[in-house]
């Protein structure tokens, strides 16, 4: 029994999308940045990622309906 799925060759793989959707690389320390349309959690993670590409250490708080980033190191 033969698959009915066709194998490709020589299709080239898409470049990787590398926009980043919040500043962490341009922030000094004390600076900060708000979010109105995300989660206090889907910012901690996003802190977390950041902090440990960059070597560097953000921390997110609820602020009203969204939520605000700092640069602490």
């Amino acid at each position: 029994m033969t698959s009915s799925i066709m194998i490709d060759k020589h299709v080239p793989i898409p470049a990787l999308r590398s926009t980043h959707k919040y500043p962490y690389d341009a922030m000094e320390v004390g600076d900060s940045f708000f979010v109105g349309s995300a989660s206090l959690g889907t910012m901690r993670a996003s802190c977390r990622t950041y902090s440990d590409k960059l070597k560097r250490k953000f921390t997110p708080r609820q602020e009203g309906d969204g939520v605000r980033v700092w640069r602490v190191e």
